[in-house]
């Protein structure tokens, strides 16, 4: 029973894998301009030449004909004083791919980027969103964000909102690329680590509780958390497999992760197949079966360690290892000392 999620899970992928895609590049035309409508997918990011996000394209337009292809860009923003807070946008833009690096690095090809020259060509969208964004998540984010603003040491509001949010937007950009070399860049990037020291927390807190009462609230605060930071890939996997335990613990049975793990690809795969392409969701997946796969393993063989050096040191490894195929062939870059530093 317990391979039948995970199973599933690889069959889903693999199937959509196979899937055709949905348009071409040679549909559109750039010397012509195109209205998109889609999701931003994390954090504005702020930089010399203006603001930038990922945005999960929905429709696009080139003139009366609808372009199937890309499904996500790059949204750029000329330096303004803030951009809109809302996460479905309807933008005009000219829509072309960067170049390619000049010194002929295979990689990933790079994000289609959608130049957005004003605000005026920028709205928010003011129909249905959908049930994610119908939910007033927003009170809960300018909560966080109030209280993660402190005039007076800037620098440690930023890193703080940085660990706690994911907006690296402020961290100086000298700051990122050091913690990418070290290979600790996925700080930053709120996922399953998060959620865990947020059920830590809570958990300690509702010792006094038995474990099946100490479950509501523990699921309470990762509801919560994902509606301070919004409902990104990582964060929602984690939330799902947080929920999947917890509702173990809550009807007193022993909780399979890798059940939890199945189940928690399933629904991230199933509304949107092309989910799989996306290096964000590849390295989570990846990464959190490493740790539930291998880490154990690891961890019998480092018996003789003290146990506090043995749990972390192996999940350090495991993690790392199982995401080491996309470092070398995306990034291009390994880093040892990430297993130790992590």
């Amino acid at each position: 029973v317990g391979l039948l999620p995970i199973a599933a899970a690889a069959g889903w992928l693999l199937t959509s894998m196979a899937m055709p895609a949905p348009g071409s590049e040679s549909e559109l035309d750039p010397g012509r301009p195109v209205s998109v409508v889609g999701r931003t997918d994390g954090h504005w990011r702020r930089s010399a030449l203006g603001w930038s996000v990922r945005l999960r394209v929905e429709s696009i337009r080139q003139g009366e004909i609808e372009v199937g292809w890309p499904e996500e860009v790059l949204l750029l923003l000329p330096p303004v004083e803030r951009p809109p807070r809302a996460r479905v946008l309807h933008a005009r833009g000219w829509l072309k791919r960067p170049a390619r690096l000049a010194n002929g690095v295979h990689r990933m090809p790079p994000l289609w980027r959608l130049s957005v020259k004003s605000l005026r060509l920028l709205r928010a969208s003011t129909g249905d969103s959908g049930f994610v964004d119908a939910v007033p998540w927003g009170w809960p984010r300018r909560i966080a964000e109030r209280a993660l603003t402190r005039p007076a040491y800037p620098r440690a509001a930023s890193v703080a909102r940085a660990l706690v949010l994911g907006d690296s937007s402020r961290l100086p950009a000298a700051w990122l690329l050091s913690l990418r070399r070290a290979g600790l860049g996925h700080l930053l990037a709120v996922s399953g680590l998060h959620v865990g020291m947020v059920l830590w927390v809570v958990w300690t807190i509702c010792l006094r509780l038995r474990p099946r009462h100490r479950s509501i609230p523990c699921g309470l605060a990762v509801v919560l958390y994902v509606a301070v930071v919004g409902p990104r890939p990582s964060l929602v996997r984690s939330a799902i497999m947080a929920a999947v335990a917890l509702s173990s613990v809550a009807g007193e049975r022993k909780p399979m992760l890798l059940n939890a793990w199945g189940v928690a690809m399933l629904l991230m795969v199933l509304p949107s197949p092309a989910i799989i392409e996306r290096l964000g969701f590849q390295l989570t997946a990846a990464a959190t079966l490493g740790l539930l796969v291998l880490g154990p393993s690891l961890r019998r063989r480092m018996s003789r360690m003290p146990r506090v050096v043995a749990g972390a040191l192996s999940a350090s490894i495991a993690a790392h290892v199982a995401t080491l195929p996309w470092s070398l062939v995306v990034f291009h870059q390994w880093t040892p000392g990430a297993i130790v530093l992590n």
